[in-house]
């Protein structure tokens, strides 16, 4: 983890975190989540390096425009979000409020930390992302080895937030028995089938297989625990699981950070299954995300009555979902 011990020969900061470490907690302040720039710049050069290019204001390197373009595959629109002296200017913006060693201390102090791809536990299937995989990850668990998940036995459960009797039920059920093999469960946190599914995963006593029983991925900072009427649940995920965010401390849920959220929870897993969920549900997106990248995605079928498995229908219509 990057809070563990490092050897001598890795040189530290004051408060014992790595020089990669340091960086990325200060990039994560200046790059939203799932900017492609950033990541192609990140092709290009090191953190530090990008770090070091952001902080030199008015400053764009000639020649770097081309290269950006090569990395991503295609020339941006001059003004667009991907050009890269709007990207720039748009990261410098947020230097005045950004302080890398206040969230790190933040975190230290609720017994997490930031999880980088140089730490053992860093899931590695969030590659598959491209240029859309996170630049680091915040994490929240009681034990730090929670963290070291096998993606062969992850399997991420979403729904309607507003699920019905039904919806609970069955995801309930798919979830606990999934859990008696030993599969850990993602959700999101979120009220309805994500509550649901978490809840199924901490019902099971004794707990003995090397991966955490359940995985929460926040869309907001991990130091606020959203939402608040999930409050001692997703101190439960802490306590037995693992709980993560890729957005830095004290960052507040949006609707496009929610969007952002969902393709690290089809990236989690081997199996998306989408349990109950409306024509235009949010878990629709996850399982989109999934199947572009390759994954299995596998939905449950309602009443044709109900508008809360009219998402469900809709999938296993197009052939993009199983049918379970």
């Amino acid at each position: 983890m990057s809070t563990a011990p490092q050897t001598p020969a890795r040189r530290q900061d004051a408060v014992g975190h790595q020089p990669h470490t340091l960086c990325l907690a200060a990039l994560n302040q200046l790059v939203e989540p799932n900017d492609v720039t950033a990541a192609a710049l990140l092709e290009l050069m090191t953190p530090a390096e990008l770090l070091a290019l952001i902080r030199r204001e008015d400053h764009v390197p000639q020649g770097l425009g081309l290269k950006l373009a090569e990395a991503t595959g295609q020339q941006p629109a001059p003004n667009s979000a991907q050009d890269l002296h709007v990207a720039l200017t748009r990261w410098r913006k947020r230097l005045p409020y950004a302080n890398e060693h206040a969230a790190l201390q933040t975190m230290q102090r609720l017994g997490g930390g930031l999880l980088t791809d140089q730490d053992p536990g860093w899931p590695a299937q969030l590659g598959d992302l491209g240029l859309g995989r996170p630049l680091c990850l915040w994490w929240r668990a009681a034990e730090p080895g929670n963290l070291a998940g096998d993606p062969a036995r992850t399997v991420s459960i979403v729904g309607s937030r507003d699920a019905s009797d039904y919806g609970n039920q069955v995801t309930f059920e798919l979830a606990r028995a999934l859990g008696l093999q030993g599969f850990t469960i993602v959700s999101g946190g979120a009220y309805g089938i994500d509550a649901a599914a978490h809840r199924a995963a901490l019902s099971l006593d004794g707990w003995d297989f090397p991966n955490p029983p359940t995985i929460t991925i926040l869309a907001g900072g991990a130091d606020r625990l959203y939402p608040a009427g999930n409050h001692n649940l997703l101190e439960q995920v802490i306590a037995r699981g693992a709980l993560y965010s890729e957005v830095p401390p004290g960052t507040t849920p949006t609707r496009f950070r929610f969007l952002n959220r969902n393709r690290l929870i089809a990236a989690f897993s081997r199996l998306t299954i989408v349990t109950e969920a409306r024509h235009r549900s949010g878990a629709l997106n996850t399982a989109s995300h999934a199947v572009e990248l390759g994954r299995d995605v596998a939905a449950v079928p309602g009443s044709v009555f109900s508008p809360n498995s009219a998402g469900t229908h809709r999938l296993i219509r197009s052939g993009a979902a199983e049918l379970i």
